[in-house]
């Protein structure tokens, strides 16, 4: 993760080939060359002046600038967002992100799962827990799960 001029994004690389993919988008490529960031290992052993030069780059600029310019040049890379960038880009991507659950007369709502099964939809069968709620139970479990 790193941070950008106006918020944070993560960008991946998997390879030496991604490195020079990201070197190149921030205009030094000749970082894929060096020595001290040429393979992954030498990336690892030298991390902390890779992470200077990287942050150094990636605060020029904003946050859908390098997710753009990356995701143009193959390397992959998001936003971070934060809970109300999370729920707006949900929403604008058609999906209802909270759940509203009613048990036992009481309705609770909570973040919706991600995950589409079409043959077998997930569905909430239980609210999430208020504090101790379930201590009980717990315990009664764990008790009989230590004989």
């Amino acid at each position: 993760t790193f941070p950008a001029a106006d918020g944070w994004f993560v960008v991946a690389c998997g390879n030496d080939r991604q490195f020079a993919k990201i070197s190149a988008s921030i205009g030094q490529p000749e970082l894929a060359a060096d020595d001290r960031f040429s393979t992954n290992a030498a990336r690892v052993a030298h991390i902390d002046e890779l992470q200077t030069i990287l942050s150094a780059a990636f605060a020029a600029d904003s946050v859908a600038h390098w997710v753009e310019r990356f995701t143009r040049d193959g390397v992959p890379a998001g936003p971070i967002n934060d809970i109300d960038q999370a729920f707006a880009t949900a929403t604008e991507l058609g999906i209802a992100p909270v759940d509203e659950t009613e048990i036992r007369g009481e309705v609770r709502r909570t973040v919706r799962s991600p995950i589409e099964l079409s043959a077998t939809p997930t569905s909430v069968r239980r609210h999430a827990p208020a504090l101790g709620e379930h201590d009980r139970e717990i315990r009664a479990w764990l008790s009989r799960s230590e004989l």
